[in-house]
């Protein structure tokens, strides 16, 4: 068998850096196929060829050859200061290279000298490079900056479209080494910046963000989501992305995730041996002219929000997800940037109801120990067995309308058993008459707690405006 040696050319047309006029692009084939990389070459012809040993070539010509064809304009200076680099590269693989300069020549003034302007530029150089003048192939692949390089492998495949290369670069190429170049500026995503960037692929992919938070009125129709803690988690459809979201929420509850790390008043944290729900007041302070923001119409939708913050999946620092301190600080800048308002913790008086008992309610809710049991039937009523007091406190606490804390006066620190006859969780009346038949009362008090206060903040001057009112002062 007779071993062949073939030797691979690689030729690359570069089409010249400057905007085409937009009458130039009027009238183009619409179906005509662009070359795109990672896609076959689409084919071409190129007439009245100089300085080689055909008059007219294409996509045959160089079939298991390295293919990057040439084009470039009059008007583009960058594109002529190439040319002595170019001619360099050739020379330098003149075996298996072959540049072909193509300039655009058409009616404009400019362009209509072109031959005569690389004519100029040849002599002066001494260039020895394939060149042709078309105008077709701009039409047809709507070129319309320059420099414009196309590299083409032996199968016929566009490796990439730039606007440069080096010698370096096609030194990788032909030893079968891969090598990167710069995306041309018609390969790049389009941005129009009459549009939100990334909606709707507006300058890449929706997903293609680094940061975002997502601000939203809620509507009647949004699904209620709100989760127990501030924490972002990381989904399989979207690996490098961690989100925290929640839906149709009122706006003290993004005030809780932002500053207490969970949608309710009592947060996240505990206290050993200290009962959270008896150290900080579940409601917050509104020391702010305008408060309708924080009472919410749950039938319009009016003061209800839909929020999302993401954020790298590399911030997620443990397997449960993003840290929520990280999360929290984004979320009080958010809230405090639309909003405006100030957040700060004190201890005040307060108002909160007292849950006492009697001696014999006392005896006879201490648990008898055994299976614990948490039950609730709207037909049967609620069941706790060998439950801590806390169930009781909270199961009060929601059914409350003013939502104020409850304190445990019982004198119970263990854990109850107790039967209540009650149709819903969130009739407070009847869940009350229920515990008095069972000897316990609740006694409206006072008692000083710590308290999450939200102001107006403040309008202040920029440093550069206080520096400008000092001057006109003086």
């Amino acid at each position: 068998m007779t071993n062949k040696i073939v030797v691979k050319t690689i030729v690359i047309i570069v089409f010249g850096a400057v905007f085409l006029s937009q009458n130039f692009l009027r009238g183009q084939n619409v179906a005509e196929v662009i070359p795109e990389v990672g896609q076959t070459m689409p084919s071409f012809t190129l007439m009245n060829v100089h300085n080689y040993y055909k008059k007219q070539i294409g996509n045959n010509d160089f079939k298991g050859k390295w293919l990057i064809l040439d084009f470039w304009t009059a008007g583009c200076a960058s594109c002529i200061k190439s040319f002595p680099k170019v001619n360099v590269i050739q020379k330098q693989f003149k075996e298996k290279l072959q540049v072909v300069l193509v300039g655009l020549q058409n009616d404009k003034q400019h362009n209509k000298r072109i031959p005569l302007i690389y004519e100029k530029f040849r002599k002066k150089y001494n260039l020895d490079l394939v060149y042709a003048f078309d105008s077709l192939l701009f039409k047809r692949w709507n070129i319309s900056a320059v420099p414009y390089v196309i590299i083409i492998n032996p199968m016929g495949k566009i490796k990439a479209i730039t606007n440069s290369f080096n010698a370096n670069q096609i030194q990788r190429l032909i030893q079968g080494e891969d090598a990167s170049f710069k995306v041309h500026s018609s390969q790049t995503n389009q941005f129009d910046t009459r549009k939100l960037l990334l909606i709707g692929g507006n300058g890449g992919d929706d997903l293609n963000f680094k940061y975002r938070t997502v601000l939203v009125d809620a509507k009647p129709t949004d699904r209620f989501f709100q989760p127990n803690e501030t924490r972002a988690w990381v989904t399989d459809n979207e690996p490098g992305i961690a989100k925290f979201q929640v839906s149709r929420v009122p706006l003290k509850s993004l005030y809780f995730y932002a500053y207490l790390g969970s949608g309710s008043g009592y947060g996240r944290w505990q206290i050993p041996e200290y009962p959270l729900h008896e150290l900080f007041y579940p409601k917050p302070i509104l020391d702010v002219q305008d408060s309708c923001l924080f009472f919410p119409d749950n039938t319009t939708g009016k003061g209800l929000y839909s929020y999302s913050l993401s954020v790298p999946s590399d911030k997620a620092t443990s397997p449960y997800g993003v840290e929520d301190t990280y999360l929290m600080e984004i979320m009080q800048r958010d809230l405090k940037n639309y909003f405006g308002f100030e957040v700060s913790f004190e201890i005040r008086e307060v108002t909160c109801f007292e849950l006492t008992a009697t001696n014999d309610g006392r005896k006879k809710l201490i648990s008898k120990g055994g299976e614990t049991k948490n039950f609730y039937n709207r037909y049967e009523g609620i069941s706790y067995r060998n439950q801590p007091i806390e169930k009781l406190l909270n199961l009060y606490f929601y059914a409350s309308p003013q939502e104020f804390p409850i304190i445990n006066k019982t004198g119970i620190s263990g854990n109850i058993d107790i039967d209540l006859e009650v149709d819903s969780l969130k009739d407070f009346d009847e869940i009350n008459q229920e515990l008095s038949k069972k000897g316990l009362n609740l006694v409206e008090g006072t008692k000083k707690m710590i308290v999450m206060v939200i102001t107006d903040i403040e309008p202040k001057k920029q440093p550069f405006l206080n520096i400008l009112d000092r001057i006109s002062q003086d």
